[in-house]
């Protein structure tokens, strides 16, 4: 694996959907360029609105995304858990409400 891509999620809300709609686009890019990535989303104490957005774009979507469930209320240490479960040679964080450009 070339990039673990790992996004913390709490309360984005509506905003978690395009978050995800960007890294997915991002994926299928660098994946057109010969970039293998894993994406692994971290769900921090997510509000029931931002874990069923993310929920319907995994069932949406057939990709093979790892949802990680924790109870830090801790950014940091939502971010350390998913990259302990990250097998990229890099990795690229993100939080629920930021974009990714395909490039």
């Amino acid at each position: 694996m070339d990039i673990s891509v790992i996004v913390t999620f709490h309360r984005e809300g509506l905003l978690a959907r395009p978050t995800l709609e960007t890294i997915r686009r991002a994926c299928l890019s660098a994946a057109s360029t010969g970039i293998s990535t894993e994406c692994l989303l971290v769900c921090d104490n997510t509000d029931s609105v931002t874990e069923s957005i993310i929920e319907q774009f995994l069932l949406e979507n057939d990709l093979p995304w790892r949802c990680i469930r924790v109870l830090n209320s801790d950014l940091g240490q939502s971010r350390n858990d998913g990259i302990r479960q990250a097998t990229g040679r890099f990795v690229a964080i993100f939080d629920g409400d930021d974009y990714m450009a395909p490039d």
